[in-house]
Formats: structure tokens, sequence, C-alpha cells
């Protein structure tokens, strides 16, 4: 999985059905106060920071890309980011927090799934 491309308001991520399944994974697998990282490819110690906290869901870019949840919102992270191993090459998935208000914060950005 890696970075392709970044702006204000979304990330976008680009891997194969099974590197997001088991980014879903990571997130379900989270206990509260909890941190673990998921290496991407590209540039050197770049990774995504998953965060298991007890007030915030959002997407970040803060010191590097962050993904906070809460133990109650951690199941509806990994639906939407859980995918099966055969989804078509090309196939794209857009969070936006726009879209999923009850879900993420006010101040999350989106994140796009790209699968390659």
């Amino acid at each position: 999985m890696k970075v392709i491309r970044i702006t204000e308001q979304t990330i976008e991520l680009a891997g194969d059905a099974p590197e997001f399944a088991n980014l879903a994974r990571a997130i379900k697998k989270s206990k509260f106060n909890t941190q673990s990282l998921i290496s991407l490819e590209g540039e050197a110690h770049q990774s995504i920071e998953l965060i298991c906290t007890a007030t915030n869901t959002a997407i970040s870019l803060t010191n590097g890309l962050k993904i906070e949840f809460t133990e109650a919102t951690k199941n509806n992270l990994y639906s939407l980011i859980s995918m099966p191993s055969d989804t078509p090459k090309g196939s794209v998935f857009t969070l936006s927090p726009c879209d999923h208000s009850e879900l993420f914060s006010h101040d999350s950005i989106g994140i796009v799934l790209n699968v390659t």
C-alpha cells in the first residue's frame, strides 16, 4: 500500500484488496489506548498510525497519516475499509467525512482507497 496523492481534504492510498483488508483487520483488533503502525511503500519510515482513543474518530495528516477511532466506531470503520480479495483492480472507494458525519469528527479528512 502506498500514498499516491495528498490534498488538504483527502489522502489517496493505492493497494491491493488484501492490503486494505489487513488495514481493516488491524483497526478491528485494536484495543482502547493502543497505537500500531502499518508500513507504507515509498519513502522511508512512512506509515499509517492507528490509534484507538476514547473520544475521536478522524483521519488526519498531523505528523504523518493517522487514523484515530474509538472502541464504539472501530467496527464501522472496519466495514468501510475491508474488501474481499477478489475486488476488481481499478475499484475506488471514498470515505468522506461529509458522507459519514455520524462516524468522523468535523476536522477529519477523507480517504480514497484505490485498488491496484
